[in-house]
């Protein structure tokens, strides 16, 4: 009876262990061959269109960087790569090199606006699609040319009300750019037609829709409908989370439903077909969600709760359920509006993980950060720098660990020196420092800074 008892405890006790083996996460070398999820990140592509402003950027909000009090279209920060234009080639090889450091795998770019219907605003959106068809031109270029993977691309666009012959035209477009640059369009899930995303009205996706077909194919490709609030189109789980289901063919875009805990959201997701979680999304800053401040209804970039950052918190769950895709948002949207304050309005209170010049990579390197962890990846600081020299005094670095910014000076303590942004199109000037025998050089990322190294000029 002794021995039986024994055997039972040692039974039990080589079950636990192999369960806690099962559900320790085991990290590895980065290969982005062996993603658990793909990586969507939203991309505005309309910076640089001459007919938003004149010169493509709104102003800088008159109070920055604190809350907008001008009515009006403001910008709350600059990038720091300057009010770039999208349509040249430069900004989208700097953009594709930060979405590979940040692990993101594919880009969602902004259609909700665009329309193939003539207007006042006919040339914006001749430059969305112009914009749109330099990045995808610019991908296939760096494609196997460069050291670092190329991320894909595909439109979200808009129904208008229940206009579909005007999406049908919309569509038209999309796919006009898809057969000529088939090869860097995202397709999902192994699908073998180009992906997209149809924005429309809460009405149909809420209640027109719900139990019903939706009156709008096209066969040419696989399609996903969206938009910010579809609770009302969710039912709840065995664990308490909510879930849009598989008869649905929604993808989450934006969704601020609070949880008991302060500081926290309930956990929503797609699932698939297939009975998998198919979709989930993430923000760096939540309008209508949980605030310390209160003149604001934003739980800022910058908010912590329990120690952990707004996009941290957005990522609840994320990790347990994997799925297929996570929507990240956004890249470049630094906006501040008086009269739609759910756009955005001050520097923390918006969305831009873009590097900017107030804060540089402060809010990039914890999106690296935690997408990086979401796939099982050690990260690592950048290998100590190996210079080759270029043309006009410059030399450019190997880009293994993704360096994102560096500091040169003519001592080990850099005291004189200040880290700038690494530029892959322009690379690092050493025209100052001519008169000297050598610089020391040190690059660093979201996980550390290299070693130094010494470059020598005679």
């Amino acid at each position: 009876m002794l021995r039986k008892i024994i055997w039972l405890c040692l039974l039990t006790i080589l079950v636990f262990s192999a369960c806690n083996r099962h559900e320790k996460t085991e990290y590895m070398e980065r290969d982005d061959s062996k993603r658990v999820m793909d990586m969507i990140i939203w991309y505005d592509i309309d910076h640089g269109s001459k007919a938003k402003n004149g010169i493509g950027w709104w102003p800088l909000n008159p109070q920055h960087p604190d809350r907008v009090k001008s009515s009006g279209l403001y910008r709350t920060t600059t990038p720091l790569l300057g009010l770039y234009d999208i349509g040249q080639e430069s900004t989208v090889v700097q953009h594709l090199y930060w979405f590979a450091a940040l692990g993101v795998s594919a880009v969602t770019c902004d259609w909700t606006n665009y329309t193939t219907e003539p207007g006042p605003n006919t040339k914006y959106y001749k430059d969305i699609y112009n914009n749109t068809e330099n990045f995808l031109r610019t991908a296939r270029k760096l494609q196997g040319n460069v050291d670092f993977p190329v991320a894909k691309l595909y439109p979200t666009v808009r129904l208008y009300e229940e206009r579909y012959e005007l999406l049908s035209s919309v569509l038209d477009d999309a796919y006009s750019l898809y057969e000529k640059y088939s090869d860097v369009w995202y397709k999902f899930d192994g699908s073998d037609k180009p992906f997209i995303v149809i924005f429309a009205d809460w009405n149909l996706l809420n209640d027109e829709w719900h139990d019903k077909e939706i009156p709008f194919e096209d066969d040419r490709f696989d399609i996903r409908w969206s938009n910010g609030h579809l609770y009302d189109s969710t039912v709840v789980d065995k664990q308490g989370r909510l879930k849009i289901p598989k008869d649905k063919p929604y993808w989450l875009f934006f969704e601020e439903v609070k949880d008991e805990k302060e500081g926290y959201y309930k956990v929503l997701y797609k699932q698939g077909k297939d009975n998998k979680v198919e979709q989930m999304m993430c923000w760096a800053a939540i309008y209508n969600g949980w605030s310390q401040e209160d003149d604001s209804p934003w739980d800022g970039m910058d908010q912590l709760y329990d120690g952990k950052t707004t996009f941290e918190r957005s990522l609840r769950d994320v990790k347990e359920l994997s799925p297929k895709a996570l929507l990240v948002n956004r890249f470049n949207y630094p906006m501040a509006w008086t009269q739609h304050p759910y756009e955005g309005i001050s520097l923390y209170d918006s969305v831009h993980i873009e590097p900017n010049r107030d804060f540089g990579f402060l809010v990039f390197n914890n999106v690296m950060k935690n997408l990086q962890d979401l796939n099982n990846w050690i990260g690592r600081p950048p290998l100590k720098p190996e210079p080759e020299m270029l043309e006009g005094n410059r030399f450019s670095i190997p880009l293994i660990n993704y360096p994102l910014e560096y500091r040169i000076g003519t001592d080990e303590d850099f005291t004189e020196s200040e880290w700038k942004y690494i530029n892959i199109n322009e690379w690092i000037s050493y025209e100052e420092y001519l008169d000297e025998d050598g610089i020391f050089i040190q690059t660093r990322n979201a996980f550390g800074e290299s070693d130094i190294a010494y470059v020598t000029f005679k």
